[in-house]
């Protein structure tokens, strides 16, 4: 009868062990297993999120997301940022020392790394300014965070 599965599967949820087909009209049943199968085959894994977002949230939850990569601070991201950014470039050092002993170099420097900080903090700022999907009234928290600070 309408609505209870057959042991014949031609209303689907014998041969895929799901319910839901007795809950859909029977002619809906072959679009939306198409339509699965489709999603299916074309749906891409998440890509991982970047070392930026990852150091913005809360260190459980960070924790939890991150896996393996343990990010400490926002320094250490810029730092870390900027070796990736030299090796997936290609960039050599004209300096004849290697790309570790610039990195290392960078991450003692700490007005460096505070000045790429506030770079990126600006750039942020200015980012957010040009969004017209960005509301400080939705966002407070990242209004408080990138409003310009009173001198």
């Amino acid at each position: 009868g309408a609505g209870v599965s057959s042991a014949s599967g031609d209303n689907g949820s014998a041969e895929d062990g799901e319910s839901w087909p007795s809950a859909m009209p029977k002619d809906w049943i072959p679009v939306i297993k198409k339509d699965r199968g489709a999603m299916a085959r074309t749906q891409q894994p998440q890509a991982p999120f970047s070392d930026a977002y990852l150091a913005g949230m809360p260190a459980k939850r960070r924790k939890v997301e991150n896996g393996e990569r343990q990010t400490s601070s926002v320094s250490e991201v810029l730092v870390d940022t900027l070796e990736r950014a030299i090796h997936s470039n290609g960039a050599v050092p004209t300096s004849g020392t290697s790309v570790e002993a610039i990195v290392d170099e960078v991450r003692q420097d700490g007005e460096l790394v505070e000045s790429m900080g506030r770079e990126l903090h600006l750039g942020m700022r200015h980012r957010l300014e040009a969004d017209p999907d960005y509301s400080p009234a939705s966002f407070p928290s990242a209004d408080k965070f990138y409003r310009p600070n009173p001198k």
